[in-house]
């Protein structure tokens, strides 16, 4: 019994890990999309500007993909534990919360 309390934590832990690097990795890709458009802004280089598009389309999509592996994660955790209900905050993410008996 013992054995599936330690995995569960692990488990736990994995997933807490996974969440954030996605964040720090959502936070490095905003933090260039922010130098680059600065840098295209007080240019009047075109193609500074079309980096500054794609460094944008770079924030979104790796926000999506943050956000749908914290869904996923958090739907597994449902899935795992019964007791726990979900409510997506309108933001696409679900967030598992214990269920009031």
């Amino acid at each position: 019994m013992a054995g599936f309390f330690k995995s569960k934590v692990k488990r736990r832990v994995e997933d807490q890990e996974s969440i954030d690097h996605c964040e720090e990795q959502t936070k490095l890709y905003e933090n260039l999309a922010r130098v680059s458009c600065r840098s295209a802004k007080s240019s009047d280089v075109p193609e500074e500007k079309a980096q500054c598009k794609d460094d944008s389309s770079w924030l979104r999509h790796s926000i999506l993909n943050c956000n749908k592996l914290i869904t996923q994660i958090r739907k597994e955790e449902l899935d795992r534990d019964p007791t726990l209900e979900h409510y997506n905050l309108g933001d696409g993410i679900f967030t598992p919360t214990k269920v009031r008996l």
